[in-house]
């Protein structure tokens, strides 16, 4: 019995940590493409087809945004390319994997490089997806190696809470 309480004790502890959560309905609430949860004591904005998440000491960022049905895999790598290039120098990709969140197909990916701002060392990672089977939408994250450790269990958790609108 006491042997059940401490596995127990853990999941307790991090409840309260995650047990307040908006949900976000992106892009909008008349034509959602895909819901996604993320905790109350992040700050979320909305700015035109973009979602910008952080915790409250902006130490990750977390973005969401959905490409034009019309773009094609090479634009989607170019545009992706882009935002990363914008915020990591030199970056190099440490991982790629494809895995299935909620019945969705992922293809994930995450790297590291210098940050173009000062030259720490920034990790990212890059998801995308296609709730509809046509909108490709991406969700891209940056911070310092360390923050992206204190963070990563609830970055884990808005992204498994990724489901169809």
């Amino acid at each position: 019995m006491k042997i059940k309480h401490l596995f127990l004790l853990p999941a307790l502890l991090l409840l309260p940590l995650w047990a307040s959560a908006a949900t976000y309905l992106y892009p909008n609430t008349q034509f959602p493409l895909f819901a996604v949860d993320i905790p109350d004591r992040w700050i979320v904005e909305v700015e035109g087809e973009l979602l910008h998440a952080a915790p409250r000491d902006q130490s990750v960022y977390l973005g969401f945004w959905a490409l034009d049905a019309s773009f094609g895999g090479d634009d989607v790598g170019a545009a992706v390319d882009d935002i990363v290039s914008n915020m990591v120098r030199n970056p190099s990709i440490n991982s790629e994997e494809e895995l299935t969140i909620n019945n969705i197909p992922f293809y994930y990916f995450e790297g590291e490089g210098r940050s173009v701002d000062d030259g720490s060392w920034l990790n990212y990672g890059v998801a995308m997806f296609s709730p509809d089977g046509d909108t490709v939408c991406v969700v891209i994250y940056f911070g310092a190696p360390e923050d992206e450790a204190r963070h990563e269990n609830t970055l884990i958790r808005i992204i498994e809470s990724i489901r169809r609108g």
